[in-house]
């Protein structure tokens, strides 16, 4: 498994055109079977007041 992260889609694109991006593709020309490949976004994040709210709703 492979896990990479972005700060944002442009730095996305850029990875994507980068040289060190092509040899990865090309290895995973060569794979006898076809690899799963997933972009997963997340819309949102929070910190620490999303467990300050969780627990003054228990309460």
């Amino acid at each position: 498994m492979l896990a990479e992260l972005w700060s944002d889609e442009e730095d996305l694109n850029l990875h994507i055109r980068s040289e060190e991006y092509h040899n990865l593709l090309l290895v995973l020309e060569m794979a006898l079977k076809q690899p799963g490949i997933r972009f997963d976004t997340i819309s949102s994040s929070t910190g620490i007041e999303t467990i300050e709210k969780a627990r003054c709703q228990a309460r």
